[in-house]
């Protein structure tokens, strides 16, 4: 059962977050982090083409349903 079936059962709306913005910084320790503004979603990689693979990840796992999923995925410096 998805999180918008869950949702409507207990009488709440169901709101998708179109847009989901990433902090990017240097990790001291080398390579990258990212930090999701506004969400519990963070991570990290060697370099920013595995830090774009990772986010994407990240973004799947914390929001399991495809329909829940933002649509864009933005990173900043």
């Amino acid at each position: 059962m998805g999180e918008e079936h869950r949702l409507r059962e207990r009488g709440l709306e169901y709101a998708t977050m179109t847009e989901l913005v990433f902090q990017v910084e240097n990790d001291p320790d080398g390579g990258f982090t990212a930090k999701a503004v506004g969400a519990s979603v963070f991570t990290q990689a060697e370099t920013l083409e595995d830090l774009k693979r990772m986010v994407r990840d990240a973004v799947a796992c914390h929001f399991e349903d495809p329909a829940g999923r933002p649509s864009m995925v933005r990173l900043f410096p």
